[in-house]
């Protein structure tokens, strides 16, 4: 008798707690939308952001896309801030993609934040506000400082020190500035202006950046894409649900592209091609088991 009590609690239990499978990822409807980002891209100016993404795609999985660089780049590559645009279109189709790591990387910061940032993670608040317009302002221009050290940084000295890059590293900061200190660390590894013993700083990012994702789990949004994005890019792609892969999918526009609800980011600060080239990448990433 006890022993067919317990057979039943093990049948009837998962299903009075609300137990749930782990989603099973389409990958033939995230097939299907890269193929319409194909299509609706081909042959269209982009910006270097867009450009070393999509270029990471084709380095993944084969996925193409014929895009062309807009003419002003080319005519002031050489001038900041669009040097910035140019040297991203350039190193499009390096390996910049860390190999998986079951393990987040440890961190030598735990989890505290930068000043003026908060211990833990939070709800994105993308409502439009002077404080809003102030605070993303300040954003952009950190953004732009770390990616300039990030492709002006000198390789190592004999010393074993970075040269023009000491700035790279640091406590984690959170939103677009923290996805940009890990990518801009990545860059400068690449450049080899920083040698494994970055590891930790890129773990301190990586762990924050999973923890904001998990807390906005429930939200479609460029941010959000971007952090997904971040995590491959690091060797993190486990850490993402499958089930976030099929939403994007699913949410992707009849032209072809994305572009959230979002009535501070979509409408007034984001092209529509950012997040389509953010998209296209998470995708291509589960698509093609990278």
């Amino acid at each position: 008798m006890m022993r067919k009590i317990a057979l039943s609690l093990l049948i009837v239990w998962p299903v009075v707690c609300g137990a749930q499978q782990p989603a099973v990822l389409d990958k033939k409807k995230l097939e299907m939308a890269l193929a319409r980002v194909e299509a609706a891209l081909k042959g269209q100016e982009v910006h270097g952001d867009v450009a070393f993404l999509l270029g990471q795609v084709e380095k993944w999985s084969g996925h193409r896309v014929d895009i062309r660089l807009p003419g002003y780049v080319e005519a002031k590559k050489d001038i900041y801030p669009v040097s910035l645009e140019y040297y991203l279109w350039t190193i499009r189709h390096e390996a910049i993609a860390l190999p998986q790591s079951p393990q987040p990387r440890a961190s030598s910061h735990g989890t505290s934040a930068s000043a003026g940032i908060p211990a833990k993670a939070a709800r994105d608040n993308m409502r439009w506000s002077q404080d809003f317009d102030r605070a993303y302002h300040q954003m952009g221009k950190r953004v732009m400082q770390i990616m300039s050290d990030a492709i002006t940084c000198e390789p190592l000295g004999k010393d074993g020190k970075p040269r023009k890059g000491r700035n790279l590293v640091g406590l984690p900061d959170q939103g677009y500035v923290l996805t940009h200190q890990a990518i801009g660390l990545l860059i400068a590894r690449f450049r080899k202006c920083f040698s494994t013993d970055s590891d930790m700083e890129l773990g301190a990012y990586t762990r924050r950046i999973h923890d904001e994702f998990i807390v906005n789990l429930d939200i479609l949004s460029d941010l959000q894409a971007e952090r997904a994005l971040t995590l491959i890019l690091t060797g993190q792609k486990h850490l993402i649900p499958a089930e976030f892969a099929n939403r994007l999918a699913r949410s992707q526009r009849p032209d072809g592209t994305w572009a959230f609800d979002e009535p501070v980011i979509t409408q007034r600060l984001m092209l529509p091609e950012h997040t389509t080239g953010l998209v296209f990448a998470v995708l291509a990433a589960f698509a093609g088991d990278i």
